[in-house]
């Protein structure tokens, strides 16, 4: 008996402590985002030369991924000049459903199509293209609607931009790198050569200009005709030349004009080339208005004067 009054005395005791007592509050719960959970702890620390960049310097967060989206085509003058640290845009990106030229007509008549983008996949501004352009004789049906030609043309270059003010009117830069053409055909259709390139560029408001000049790798001659070792194209100096001058520039914000041009002095061959383009509503698709007239517009006919007009669609001009 006494142990019963004993063990109520002390639950009563206990009681009372409790209900005098005030727990004190716990302290917030401190939840991680799921993006920083994934990150490394160097991911976290600012981008070095090697490393690749999760942050860009304009505020764009790519920790998710390489391929978090490509940058709009509406770069203010031309995506050529942007200085994305994902995935962008590179020269422009096109489809000319269909082209009118003397040397292409009828059954032959082509539609033409450009690919083109780079990646930075480091902390400095170095950057991997590739760009594509394509001759599809779509309305040839009695020979399977074939591709007359593909050009290949991937480049690797790094990007220096004059340190510039906030506030600048103008900006300025340079590109040096390697680049690589090939038509990827058999002999004797197979064309290809490799060059080196520096190309200044200087951008205003609406307006920019890029000088390209290149030095052509060399190649030992053929040792005859069917020689696939040999140089495909040895005089394709002579038609192409040793740079190009492109100008770009936009009237208002859905307007746009791209003219490229090019000029061997010595053989006086060349070419001239006309792109203008216009916004389709609100979106970013645009029409376009291709016209071109000279040498080297395909590799196969780097050595054949072409005019070509055309029209169709752009999603980055």
């Amino acid at each position: 008996m006494r142990f019963i009054f004993a063990a109520i005395g002390l639950w009563s005791s206990a009681a009372a402590l409790a209900v005098d007592t005030v727990a004190e509050p716990l302290p917030p719960l401190q939840l991680t985002p799921a993006t920083e959970l994934s990150q490394k702890p160097e991911d976290k620390e600012p981008a070095s030369w090697w490393r690749k960049v999760t942050h860009c310097e304009d505020g764009t967060d790519r920790s998710r991924g390489w391929l978090r989206h490509f940058a709009s085509g509406d770069h203010p003058v031309s995506p050529m000049f942007g200085t994305p640290c994902d995935v962008d845009w590179h020269k422009p990106i096109f489809i000319l459903p269909y082209t009118y030229s003397p040397d292409y007509d009828g059954k032959q008549t082509e539609v033409l199509f450009s690919v083109s983008a780079k990646l930075r996949p480091i902390g400095l501004p170095l950057y991997f293209s590739y760009s594509q352009r394509s001759y599809w004789q779509l309305y040839d049906s009695k020979r399977s609607r074939p591709f007359r030609e593909t050009v290949y043309n991937p480049e690797v270059f790094y990007r220096w931009a004059a340190p510039q003010a906030q506030d600048a009117a103008f900006t300025w830069g340079l590109d040096g790198g390697y680049e690589h053409e090939s038509n990827g055909q058999d002999i004797p259709q197979s064309r290809s050569w490799d060059r080196l390139y520096a190309a200044p560029f200087f951008e205003r408001g609406g307006t920019a200009v890029q000088l390209k000049l290149w030095y052509r790798l060399p190649e030992d001659k053929k040792k005859n005709d069917s020689d696939a070792k040999g140089d495909d194209n040895p005089d394709i100096e002579d038609y192409m030349g040793y740079g190009e001058l492109n100008f770009y520039r936009r009237f208002n914000p859905n307007a746009r004009l791209h003219m490229m041009t090019r000029l061997n002095t010595g053989t006086g061959h060349g070419a001239v080339q006309f792109e203008y383009s216009w916004r389709i509503g609100d979106g970013d698709l645009f029409w376009n208005a291709y016209a071109f007239h000279g040498y080297g517009e395909s590799l196969t006919d780097y050595d054949d004067a072409v005019t070509r007009v055309g029209i169709g669609f752009s999603l980055a001009r």
